[in-house]
């Protein structure tokens, strides 16, 4: 760089920060053992992330350069052992640039006070009221307390990067459309060369299982064979990319691997050894075993670049030719390692009054036209006159109901909130969202904004879907196999034919033609205690009745944002440990902002920062 940096990083893991101390005037800082320099972090769910931001310090009245991050998974670390690890930084979480911006080494250890059951076991919600909240509306998030301007500003871009979401640019724009299509390409080509390979028998074994099953479907014309042979093809998916991306992945080659008996060794007994290390054999039999796994997997040799140039390495759907993953040498400025080191194996009924008739046919068709009155009420069907004038929504305003109904969709898993703070215009201007001084740019970003967060959505939910399926994250990966497996016994076993006759009787049995006819005098009687219960309050104010109505029926809106409530902690605040900058205790400013830190099971982040250099990585 063209001057000397004054650097220090900012740790966040769940609800928990840390600071070191500046670094002054060096492009190679080093925090030696004086200096303030490591932490304990709490974690409370085993797919919990670390997030380290590096950032040069300019002072306390000025807001600081902002260097990169890198963001560590807890779940690919091996428990018990200490790490020595260079990652390389980058500015952004989505959006992708060969930017060189050095490189930062970290000292890490893993270790599960409870044992490895209580981790697995964390991915699950404590209790059914959580699952129906969760589907209703956002958890209460995690979130870092942030005393003042300066640590707010620096967490958030720690945990998000500069292409946090609020934010827009022609970057990020950019970045989505070439993710989509990237991902639309690989999808279409990948189905094409797979259908051609069973076709030609290119994999003898997968050819022949699906010769099978389509000759056994065509034989007995089972619909529970067909969905057991469904569900088994993305088991055997599974399976296989154990094998090649767990396995015999540059990761476990180098720190181990989590295998599917360790782990449900660790859910019986509660025992740490869920890590284990590659295939073994060398010679006879087990040579020959071997050799027949990787053919069926598709497991490519080893080479010493393996690491930085296999499939999916970098992002999802990157390969080595042209994404390849940054090396320690690559991302400084000179070369941080000289030689290799050895490491160990590693979601109020109103009707029309009619006359009531004795007759059952009279009293049914009186129904079907309420029931068809209340239907075209409900679809709010445009006014066809053209001298009727309706009100019009902004534009803005349709992208929120749409931003809504897309995370309703995805039950609120991917929680795109950043910040909760008592002044979110200040907050926003803290974060440098949409601060350009063009008035139609400034006008049109917000709205630009909120579209790409609805992309982002689904983009997040197929980068989780398919780190799920390419065992990212192992324990996740894990419990879906289990989930598999359970399933294809369920299907198995379950009398379907007995579930159907049932579902058939109750979903259209003739009893239905009577319930239709109780549902009817129920209206009417519900109908007449609303008549009365307004009667009672037309002698009360015109405020009133408003409020009673908005209680009772609810006004209509949608609420995009869950309310907010803020409890002050001035003990917390002035005691929190972001605010130890440059050797000086500072003092809190009085404003409450908190930084949300994302806690889903789901990893839905683009980049991959892990596994580490080979070369640069020390194991203990």
């Amino acid at each position: 760089t063209a001057s000397l940096s004054d650097a220090y990083c900012f740790v966040v893991c769940g609800s928990n920060s840390f600071v070191t101390d500046v670094i002054p005037d060096n492009c190679n800082p080093c925090w030696l053992p004086p200096t303030r320099r490591a932490c304990i972090l709490p974690i409370h769910n085993a797919y919990s992330q670390v997030y380290v931001g590096v950032f040069d310090y300019d002072g306390e009245k000025t807001s600081d350069d902002f260097i990169g991050r890198v963001v560590v998974d807890i779940p690919q670390l091996p428990s018990g052992r200490t790490l020595s690890v260079t990652l390389p930084l980058r500015e952004n979480s989505r959006v992708y640039n060969e930017n060189r911006l050095g490189s930062i080494r970290l000292r890490l250890q893993l270790n599960w006070t409870n044992g490895e059951r209580a981790a697995l076991l964390s991915y699950f919600p404590r209790s059914l009221p959580d699952i129906k909240k969760r589907m209703k509306s956002p958890k209460d998030p995690v979130t870092v307390v942030c005393p003042d301007a300066k640590s707010f500003h620096n967490v958030a871009l720690t945990v998000y990067g500069k292409d946090m979401p609020g934010r827009y640019s022609n970057d990020m724009k950019d970045a989505v459309s070439k993710e989509v299509a990237l991902i639309r390409i690989f999808l279409v080509k990948t189905s094409k060369r797979k259908i051609v390979d069973v076709i030609r028998w290119r994999n003898p074994v997968t050819s022949l299982y699906f010769f099978y099953g389509w000759m056994r479907f065509v034989i007995t014309t089972s619909g529970t064979f067909l969905a057991m042979y469904i569900l088994s093809l993305f088991f055997i998916f599974m399976l296989r990319n154990y094998l090649k991306y767990n396995i015999n992945s540059p990761a476990s080659r180098l720190l181990g691997h989590r295998t599917i008996g360790g782990m449900t060794r660790a859910l019986l007994v509660n025992r740490s050894g869920s890590q284990g290390s590659p295939l073994h054999g060398n010679r006879g039999i087990s040579h020959f075993i071997k050799r027949l796994v990787h053919r069926m997997a598709g497991i490519p040799k080893n080479t010493p670049d393996s690491w930085k140039c296999g499939d999916h390495a970098e992002f999802p759907f990157s390969t080595g030719s042209v994404y390849t993953k940054v090396s320690s040498d690559e991302a400084a400025a000179r070369p941080v390692w000289e030689a290799a080191v050895a490491t160990e194996d590693h979601s109020d009924y109103s009707s029309d009054e009619s006359s009531h008739s004795s007759d059952l046919s009279d009293i049914v068709d009186d129904i079907i036209d309420d029931d068809r009155k209340n239907a075209l009420a409900k679809m709010r069907l445009p006014n066809q006159n053209v001298t009727h004038t309706s009100e019009r929504k902004s534009l803005g305003t349709e992208i929120k109901k749409i931003h809504y109904k897309v995370q309703r969709a995805n039950f609120h898993l991917f929680d795109d909130r950043v910040f909760i703070a008592e002044d979110r215009t200040e907050a926003k201007k803290q974060l440098k969202f949409n601060t350009t001084k063009n008035p139609i740019q400034k006008m049109i970003n917000p709205w630009m904004a909120s579209m790409l967060k609805i992309l982002e959505y689904e983009l997040s939910a197929f980068r989780a879907m398919f780190n799920i399926m390419f065992w990212k994250d192992p324990m996740l990966s894990y419990w879906a196999m289990v989930f598999l497996c359970c399933l294809m016994i369920l299907v198995l076993i379950f009398p379907w034919r007995r579930f159907f006759f049932v579902v058939g009787i109750l979903l259209l049995g003739p009893q239905n033609y009577y319930m239709n006819i109780i549902d009817w005098h129920r209206s009417k009687m519900a109908k007449k205690k609303g008549e009365l219960r307004q009667s009672l309050l037309l002698s009360k104010s015109a405020r009133n009745l408003n409020a009673y109505r908005d209680n009772e029926y609810g006004s209509g809106e949608i609420v995009c944002d869950p309310p907010q409530s803020f409890t002050r902690n001035d003990d917390l605040l002035s005691n929190s440990p972001l605010l130890l900058r440059n050797n000086t205790q500072l003092k809190p400013d009085g404003k409450l902002r908190k930084v949300i830190v994302p806690s889903v099971p789901f990893r839905y982040n683009r980049f991959y920062d892990w596994p580490p250099d080979p070369d640069s990585t020390i194991i203990r």
